[in-house]
């Protein structure tokens, strides 16, 4: 079963908001890290492409 967060971000991917996302999850005790669609429209997402947003949010 597809996480209500991936579904969310697949469906705004679906609908041009923006081409792709790298994020990991948390569920259960662990982490999962998620790579969908494209950097600009052709180029893969990057695996290990993921950053810790609270880096940015100080």
């Amino acid at each position: 079963m597809i996480s209500p967060s991936l579904a969310l971000i697949e469906q705004q991917m679906a609908e041009g908001l923006y081409h792709g996302a790298s994020l990991a999850l948390y569920k259960n005790g662990g982490w999962t890290e998620h790579y969908l669609g494209t950097i600009d429209g052709l180029s893969p997402v990057n695996e290990g492409l993921i950053y810790d947003l609270h880096l940015f949010l100080r």
